[in-house]
């Protein structure tokens, strides 16, 4: 097969004329862009200024207003700081420094030992701080000084900008006050610097505009998160330092911009910097304008030497690169794989073929971690590091974003793909460079070998993918190998999916039902319920396990829907129960946490009763021991509000999760199902060693009912008579029955003692 759809071509003839055009038109256009460009910087700062100029007033009077502002909050600290000094020690408690605080008005209250400890504060956690040489605490500490105001800085336990405060009570002790820098701003922002600032934004053209005082701060900014902020940016830092007039350019949030820093005085005081950021496209309109105008001169002379450059462009390749390469990594593309692999598969040949499918599957957490760019720049190392392990006769394909294939052709035999499989990701244990720093890629590769049953490109790249899927089932494997069984999986799942989507809608009525098993009272000797079991069948595949057919429900979201009907179903079998004359039977249904977290879940449990005319009293829901690992308390919550709608809840395969006695008291729950392991052990294990007796006794302490399940013999049964177990439930009693086979067996056993 030709594997390559560029060819050599001699440009000799054209590519001199063609440069020389280029080059004359390129130069012209260049020399053009920079004079308009230089024309709107101009501007630009023209702008600044008179805006700079136009607003120094305004600027000068919220000066004036901002210190007179700050001297009166810096008074209320030394004032506030005053007031707790008047505090007895005793009264120096956590709940009178709170109360304290709010009357005062402020944020931080610490009182501090002759040690630089604070020994009480409003903030609990903050007690027993302890300063250090270096800190401003300390410096106070030592200075003997009788009062100090810090400027602002970050509170060294939470990380938050505060204003201190400091009064000395004796030599042994002093208090330090503290105010938010959020609370400052809200005290001076009646002076509305912030208002000037918006109103530049609002009537320039200009995209964002902060005034920035000569200590880095950020007085004001049309950017709501760096109002308050400290400058940390050297270059503009300079720009204050200079205070002149200064135009740049750089990026913000992957957008051009151009920034003018203009300092702004009244008379020779220098009062901030009015930093202006400009939209960066008024100069790219002003290229794109001059590249439109230049592409018009070129077209113009392209036309004039037409007629000597026509058979040149027929046979330009750039058309076939675009159409068949990647432009990034310069491989085949998705587009040239189709193409190859439809003439492949219909090309007969001797030798055997093969697709692998190689797939970085942490690349998309880099890209949208560090950004495109960087995602580029790992896709490029990824092919190159590819090319070292694949020879030429090997066809290299990117076939989507992280997705790379190679095309085989004539290997011997299987160990031949899985060796070039384990080479490629050799190449994948050294790290990639990724600029800032080195990337370990998760690489994984799932190898086809070409059949008849692969007549089309689509057969072949849906098969090697559905391999590729299967690899999530598997830890630490990283090859797989494709199999007609994987297909056979899909199907089945795609079948039973559908199953259950039609029972949902109501368009299949027979397919899903209910068996139930019944529960033996052993007191009584007679049954006192029955457990609700899901059953389906799925045409073409026969009956489906509860656990295959529940975990798929719950993958794709079913679940909840699904529960609604297993809810109905059991209320109508009550109902049906009552039409026999028993009106007291229990019937047990299997909860999942999707459906209990569900907001609304009790609601329709609630409308349901009323919709079938059932009493709560006639259901128990089950749960099981797991779910209460994490969200104990919101799940306790949810079965008490299942309570109050009269309906008991079990807590299913007991014994095997992390639930103790201690907090099954607090647990909304009647039952506890004693887990099948458990009843297992007694014809297993020396009596000495079972502890089943154990926990129905603790059970029993208290004040649960005890259920024994998976009870299959005859000496489960006697064992859990002699110990007290309340129910018993399991094939020795009766295995899941049909609505009319339970029905029957309730008749069977009315009033006798057969068990």
């Amino acid at each position: 097969m030709k594997k390559d759809k560029l060819t050599r071509k001699d440009l000799s003839f054209f590519i001199i004329p063609f440069l020389v055009l280029t080059l004359g038109v390129g130069t012209l256009t260049y020399y053009t862009a920079q004079e308009r460009v230089q024309d709107v910087h101009n501007m630009m700062e023209k702008s600044s200024l008179n805006i700079a100029d136009s607003y120094t007033a305004a600027l000068l009077n919220y000066q004036d207003a901002y210190r007179i502002a700050v001297n009166l909050l810096e008074d209320k600290i030394l004032v506030a700081s005053r007031a707790v000094l008047l505090i007895d020690d005793n009264d120096s408690t956590t709940e009178s420094l709170q109360k304290l605080a709010q009357e005062l008005q402020v944020d931080q209250i610490n009182l501090y030992n002759e040690n630089g400890q604070i020994i009480s504060s409003n903030i609990e956690e903050y007690v027993g701080w302890q300063t250090y040489e270096g800190h401003p605490v300390y410096r106070f500490l030592k200075s003997g000084l009788e009062s100090f105001i810090e400027e602002s800085r970050p509170d060294s336990v939470s990380g938050e900008y505060y204003k201190f405060g400091y009064v000395r009570k004796d030599d042994t002790t002093f208090v330090q006050i503290g105010v938010l820098d959020e609370n400052l701003n809200a005290f001076t922002q009646q002076f509305e610097l912030q208002n000037l600032i918006e109103d530049i934004v609002e009537k320039q053209d200009v995209d964002h505009a902060l005034f920035i005082s000569n200590e880095y701060k950020v007085l004001a900014s049309s950017m709501s998160d760096s109002r308050g902020n400290e400058i940390k940016d050297d270059t503009v830092r300079r720009y204050i330092d200079e205070r002149k007039l200064v135009l740049n350019h750089s990026d913000y949030e992957g957008e051009k911009i151009i920034h003018v820093s203009a300092p702004v005085f009244s008379k020779e005081d220098y009062l901030g910097t009015l930093l202006l950021i400009w939209p960066g496209d008024l100069v790219d309109e002003e290229i794109r304008s001059i590249i439109m105008e230049g592409f018009i001169e070129f077209l113009i002379l392209m036309c004039v030497g037409g007629a000597i450059l026509y058979y040149a462009y027929r046979k330009d390749k750039s058309n076939i690169r675009i159409a068949y390469y990647d432009e990034l990594t310069g491989l085949p593309n998705g587009t040239y794989l189709e193409e190859y692999l439809e003439e492949l598969v219909v090309t007969p040949s001797k030798g055997r073929r093969a697709v692998l499918l190689l797939n970085c599957s942490n690349f998309k957490t880099l890209n949208m971690t560090f950004g495109y760019k960087y995602g580029d720049r790992i896709l490029q190392q990824i092919s190159e590091k590819m090319k070292t392990v694949l020879r030429e006769e090997k066809m290299f394909f990117r076939f989507n974003a992280d997705r790379f294939v190679i095309v085989v052709e004539d290997f011997k035999s299987r160990n031949e793909l899985l060796s070039l499989a384990n080479k490629l990701l050799a190449v994948f244990r050294q790290p990639v460079d990724g600029g800032s720093k080195d990337e370990y890629l998760d690489v994984q590769v799932a190898v086809l070998e070409l059949t008849g049953m692969h007549i089309s490109s689509d057969k072949v790249l849906k098969d090697v993918s559905l391999a590729l899927s299967h690899l999530k089932h598997y830890d630490n494997r990283q090859i797989i190998l494709y199999s007609d069984t994987m297909q056979d999986d899909i199907l089945r799942k795609e079948a039973i999916e559908e199953t259950l989507r039609q029972v949902i809608t109501g368009t299949d009525t027979t397919s899903f039902t209910l068996h139930f098993q019944p529960l033996w009272n052993v007191k009584l000797h007679e049954t006192m319920g029955f457990e609700a079991l899901a059953r389906l069948h799925v045409e073409g595949i026969g009956a489906v396990s509860p656990m295959e057919f529940i975990d798929l429900a719950e993958k794709n979201l079913l679940i909840y829907d699904l529960g609604k009907i297993i809810l109905a179903k059991a209320c109508d079998f009550v109902n049906l129960l009552k039409e026999e004359g028993y009106d007291n039977q229990l019937i047990a249904i299997n909860i999942s946490l999707i459906q209990l977290l569900r907001e609304d879940f009790t609601k329709d449990v609630h409308r349901m009763l009323l919709k079938k005319g059932v009493s709560g009293k006639n259901l128990e829901f089950e749960i099981t021991e797991s779910i209460l690992m994490d969200n104990f308390e919101l799940i306790n919550e949810k079965l008490a509000e299942v309570k109050r709608l009269g309906i008991s809840v079990a807590l299913d395969d007991f014994g095997t999760g992390f639930s103790s006695f201690a907090r099954l008291r607090s647990l909304n729950i009647d039952t506890v199902k004693v887990d099948r392991y458990f009843i297992n052990r007694i014809t297993e294990s020396a009596e000495e060693e079972i502890i089943t007796a154990d926990v129905i006794s603790m059970a029993h302490k208290i004040k649960l009912t005890v259920i024994a399940e998976g009870v299959e013999l005859q000496e489960q049964k006697e064992y859990l008579e002699r110990h007290h177990c309340d129910v018993l439930q399991g094939y020795y009693i009766s295995k899941p029955l049909a609505e009319e086979d339970a029905i029957r067996f309730l008749m069977e056993n009315s009033n006798e003692k057969v068990i």
